[in-house]
């Protein structure tokens, strides 16, 4: 393979992971996520929205959310990420496009701590009438573990109640 044909490979890969990657996340809450990221940034931090993975779920016959998972990268011109989930509600607006309203939005992994590989969560009914819990499989990092590379096996566990989302602790 010459370097020509290397070259364009590689660019044609690139793009067609990109545009698969953006056609997962609706362009609606694209946006929502853009925002979220220039909030949570300090100013070096930029976001990646290849990485954003988004799922909807209906919670009940009533109640049908999106869970965004995005990554933020580069703290203090660094190489440090957090990465960061965040659910919304989903309606229409007039026009009948769908319309993202944040619920709230937590950390939930960065280097040396955890990572969310594939957002593919659980719902259930939290403890009280309107509360949910979401939970996800992740990889935890250990003592011996590169920041950026856990392998232990977890579980997340999220509660959202009274429109906050919080941390079950489950160990």
């Amino acid at each position: 393979m010459t370097m020509k044909s290397l070259l364009l490979a590689v660019i044609l890969m690139h793009g067609a992971s990109a545009l698969a990657a953006d056609s997962t996340v609706p362009p609606g809450l694209a946006m929502q996520i853009e925002r979220l990221t220039s909030l949570v940034s300090d100013g070096y931090a930029v976001g990646l929205p290849d990485a954003t993975q988004s799922q909807t779920v209906a919670a009940d016959a009533h109640t049908r959310m999106t869970l965004a998972l995005f990554v933020v990268e580069g703290f203090g011109g660094g190489n440090t990420y957090s990465q960061h989930l965040a659910v919304f509600t989903v309606a229409e607006d007039a026009s009948g496009a769908p319309y993202y309203s944040l619920l709230d939005t937590v950390p939930v992994g960065g280097k040396g701590w955890r990572m969310i590989e594939n957002l593919d969560a659980r719902v259930s009914p939290g403890p009280s009438d309107g509360a949910w819990r979401f939970e996800f499989d992740v990889m935890e990092n250990t003592a011996d573990d590169a920041p950026g590379f856990p392998s232990r096996q977890g579980r997340l566990v999220l509660a959202l109640e009274g429109g906050r989302l919080a941390e079950v602790k489950t160990r």
